[in-house]
C-alpha cells in the first residue's frame, strides 16, 4: 500500500483544534464526515499505539503514517486518522497483506463477535468486530469521522495488487484500564 495523498484544497479537509472536556467531562465530539488533522494527532509518537486482534494473530505497535517505508515496518496510522478516546474517534490504520510483515493477511476472516483491540496510553480500548467490505482504492469515506467512536483497518484487494481496498470497521465496547495480566480474546 503506498501512502495517499488527500486534496488540500478539499472542502471536507480541515485542520482541528484539540477537544477540550466540558465541564460535565464530556467531550466536543468531532463533526461527522470529515477528514481532521486533529492536535492529538500530530502528538502521536510512533508505536506508542498496540494493535490486538486475536482472530488474525496480530499483537503490532502501529507506525505514524502510512508511507511505504513505515509500513514496511508494520501497520500505520493514517496521518488523519485520530487516536483512540470515546469521543468519536476513527482509528483508521494501514497494514500490507502479502508483503512485509503481512499483518492485515487474513482481515477477511474477521466476523461476528471477533474482537479488535487498541492500547494505548494505559488504556485498553475494545471494539466489536461490524463488518468488512471492499472499496475503491480512492475511496476516503471509511477514514472519515462517524458518530460512533471506531477502528478502521485498510488493506490492498486482491492480495497481490492494490486495485482496491479491504476494510473492517470495529465499534467501541468499552475502555479498561491496561495491565500486564490483561486477557485479549
Amino acid at each position: 500500500m503506498r501512502e495517499e495523498t488527500l486534496p488540500l484544497e478539499s472542502n471536507s479537509l480541515t485542520s482541528f483544534p484539540e477537544y477540550e472536556p466540558k465541564a460535565d467531562g464530556v467531550p466536543v465530539f468531532y463533526p461527522a464526515g470529515s477528514l481532521l488533522r486533529t492536535k492529538p494527532r500530530d502528538a502521536y509518537e510512533p508505536e506508542t499505539l498496540r494493535l490486538v486482534i486475536p482472530r488474525m494473530k496480530v499483537d503490532s505497535p502501529i507506525q505514524d503514517g502510512t508511507e511505504l517505508y513505515k509500513l514496511e515496518k508494520g501497520p500505520g496510522l493514517y496521518s488523519y486518522a485520530q487516536p483512540p478516546d470515546w469521543a468519536n474517534t476513527n482509528t483508521s490504520i494501514a497494514a500490507h497483506r502479502d508483503i512485509h510483515g503481512m499483518e492485515f493477511y487474513s482481515i477477511n476472516t474477521l466476523g461476528e463477535g471477533d474482537y479488535i483491540y487498541l492500547v494505548y496510553k494505559n488504556k485498553v480500548f475494545r471494539y466489536l468486530h461490524q463488518y468488512t467490505v471492499v472499496v475503491e482504492a480512492d475511496n476516503w469515506d471509511p477514514i472519515r469521522v462517524f458518530s460512533d467512536c471506531r477502528v478502521t483497518l485498510t488493506t490492498c484487494d486482491p492480495i497481490g495488487t492494490s486495485e482496491k481496498r479491504m476494510i473492517a470497521v470495529g465499534t467501541l465496547v468499552d475502555i479498561n484500564d491496561f495491565t500486564d495480566d490483561y486477557v485479549f480474546k
